[in-house]
């Protein structure tokens, strides 16, 4: 696995006894952002993450917790991050995969090409890899993201000396544009834990 390979990440607060999986596009900045804030140092993540060292930490006592977002959206929002810079000629961290695919300059023309591209030739990378199946599923507190705020009122509840609010780094409004089919189909698998996660959700906030 090199850094931009799909992969259980998740931020370790040590003191507060707390892990919180996260996957690019899907608040990774926002709860990387509150390590420091809590902590004034800022978040490196440490080699040999996985699943067999989060349920290690959880056994001795670690809560841990995963915010999963609707797959569509956040395709959508890796391709307008990453259009928006290509279209200022800003630098933006791209695996080689990613880079050779974008040696004509065409990748981020259109949703349609990047996720041809994408699926076909880095369908592994970060950015692009399915939130589901890489271990955080062992979370005691598994979200939607698009009810963080609910989500972080229950969290406070397990973990103590959180910030009142959820924290929110680089959030956006949502993507509207159409969602090429192709997307939907390479994520049936993750729409399909999302939807399970909402309705999980829900079902037991009808249960308060």
């Amino acid at each position: 696995m090199t850094k931009h390979d799909g992969a259980l990440r998740y931020v370790h607060y040590e003191r507060h006894r707390w892990a919180h999986c996260y996957s690019p596009r899907a608040g990774s900045w926002s709860f990387r952002d509150l390590y420091g804030r809590l902590y004034g140092a800022e978040y490196r993540q440490p080699e040999g993450q996985g699943a067999e060292q989060l349920a290690r930490l959880q056994r001795c006592g670690t809560f841990v917790s995963w915010f999963v977002r609707e797959p569509c959206a956040r395709f959508m929002s890796v391709y307008a991050r990453f259009a928006e810079r290509d279209k200022r000629a800003e630098q933006y961290p791209m695996s080689p995969a990613m880079r050779a695919a974008n040696a004509d300059g065409r990748l981020f023309s259109s949703p349609e090409v990047f996720a041809a591209r994408a699926f076909e030739l880095f369908p592994r990378d970060k950015h692009i890899a399915p939130q589901g199946g890489l271990g955080a599923e062992l979370a005691d507190l598994i979200a939607p993201i698009e009810r963080s705020d609910e989500a972080w009122t229950r969290l406070r509840g397990h973990v103590a000396g959180l910030p009142l609010l959820v924290p929110h780094t680089n959030a956006g409004p949502p993507q509207r544009a159409v969602v090429p089919r192709s997307v939907q189909e390479f994520y049936a698998d993750d729409i399909a834990l999302w939807a399970k996660v909402s309705s999980d959700f829900e079902t037991v906030r009808e249960r308060v």
